[in-house]
């Protein structure tokens, strides 16, 4: 009678579960291996009751919170839960089968509603159930299944947005790269043909140059050769061309009457004092006034004077 007092009593308070929304198509809350991750379990009158317990796969976890309409609690890493599963296990032998405690864990462990595991989709070793009790009230707030990489945990949008990027960067560095290496191997390419053109360039330049300098030894031979060929005239007939340009012929003559020994000239009195005028400027300046005063004397009258003033008075340069 006590019993059945206090188990209406508790039946008239006991708390109200949510069902859990965050959950995949099967049923299931992907939950990371590593854990860490806070686990709210919603409802009603959560608070107004005392001794409420809350395991995951048999395995009792401390609440971190609890209000009227949520609780919060960490479950935990899937090492820790392996763990306690093993030894829940190792305890549920057929000798210890009709404790009704080691069922009810056992259950909790093993997860009985989905022995299936869904068509082989998903194994029983990942699996954990989220059980809220109160003395003999029993009622499961999720289901739980361990993954590497649980829609729980961090979202696929930021582990795709990192990767993607990482492949953009990649793609991006890769295409930076190869027009680097196009534009470095074009500007090899053009070097490559500058020089070699310079090469031919001076390859012809010293052609020519080797060319032009052996014909100009060529050349300086040839005149080296000739130069014992040149004719040289004697002075007296150098004299005579300059002096009496056109008369060559007769200068000769004439000259060579006055060099033949028969043929000295006896400077008179008259010449002398002829030669005395000449020396003196006032008389040889107005001389020539005199000369080139007369209208039939013409440029070869003046330029013959002029060279036979400079054979009489050319012993005197000073002068």
């Amino acid at each position: 009678k006590q019993w059945y007092q206090r188990r209406v009593a508790i039946t008239a308070g006991d708390p109200i579960l949510d069902p859990v929304n965050n959950t995949n198509e099967d049923g299931f809350i992907e939950w990371p291996l590593s854990g860490g991750q806070q686990f709210v379990i919603n409802g009603q009158g959560l608070n107004k009751v005392s001794g409420l317990e809350v395991f995951v796969g048999g395995l009792a976890v401390t609440i971190n919170d609890i209000t009227e309409n949520l609780i919060i609690i960490t479950p935990p890493n899937y090492n820790t839960y392996k763990e306690h599963k093993a030894q829940m296990k190792a305890l549920s032998r057929p000798k210890r089968e009709g404790s009704r405690k080691l069922r009810e864990a056992d259950d909790d462990v093993t997860d009985a509603p989905d022995k299936r595991s869904h068509d082989k989709k998903y194994s029983s070793e990942y699996m954990a159930i989220v059980t809220v009790k109160l003395g003999n009230w029993k009622h499961t707030a999720g289901k739980l299944y361990y993954t590497k990489s649980p829609s729980g945990g961090i979202p696929y949008v930021a582990i795709i947005i990192p990767i993607a990027g990482f492949i953009v960067l990649v793609v991006l560095l890769s295409y930076v790269g190869l027009k680097y290496h196009r534009s470095q191997r074009s500007h090899r390419r053009t070097l490559k043909t500058v020089r070699m053109r310079m090469e031919k360039l001076e390859m012809r330049v010293a052609n020519e140059c080797k060319d032009a300098f052996t014909a100009l030894q060529m050349q300086l031979t040839d005149v080296n050769g000739n130069i014992a060929e040149i004719p040289f005239r004697p002075f007296s007939d150098f004299m005579s061309s300059v002096l009496f340009p056109g008369t060559e012929a007769e200068t000769k003559d004439l000259l060579a009457r006055l060099s033949a020994p028969s043929s000295k000239v006896v400077e008179t009195a008259r010449l002398a004092q002829f030669r005395r005028l000449l020396r003196d400027r006032a008389f040889l300046h107005k001389f020539v006034e005199v000369v080139e005063a007369d209208p039939h004397f013409d440029v070869a009258a003046k330029c013959k004077m002029a060279s036979l003033l400079v054979i009489v008075i050319g012993n005197d340069m000073g002068y």
